[in-house]
């Protein structure tokens, strides 16, 4: 493709850092660089989880309400650095931003009555 005496050279999949850039689309603006892998949100990726099977155990959402009722910290250890996923309507998808902010507040209190606990007040 040759534009103002320019030739551009398309390749639809080049490994960079790791990971992968999409090919650019022709329909779209051919000035834009095309888009890494790691710039898009988990579930907003090619390769997000298809199936709840693919999801780690870890990352799924009974394993999540099992350690939160038992170990807290572990499950919200796991909220604060990565997302937590279950099926809804038949798709993966994972927790939102209000479900973040409760297991924040969540760990803000358990750590104030361990503290508390700990200190004797």
């Amino acid at each position: 493709m040759e534009h103002l005496g320019v030739i551009c050279t398309w390749y639809e999949v080049a490994p960079v850092a790791g990971s992968q850039i999409r090919a650019q689309d022709m329909t779209g603006n051919p000035y834009e660089p095309p888009k890494s892998d790691v710039d898009v949100p988990e579930e907003k990726r090619a390769d997000a989880y298809l199936t709840y099977a693919e999801v780690p155990v870890y990352r799924r959402q009974w394993f999540f309400w099992l350690t939160y009722f038992t170990v807290p910290p572990i499950a919200l250890g796991v909220l604060a650095f990565g997302d937590v996923f279950y099926v809804k309507k038949g798709k993966v998808v994972s927790f939102g931003w209000a479900n973040r902010i409760v297991a924040g507040f969540s760990g803000i209190y358990y750590t104030y009555r361990v503290v508390s606990a700990m200190t004797g007040n």
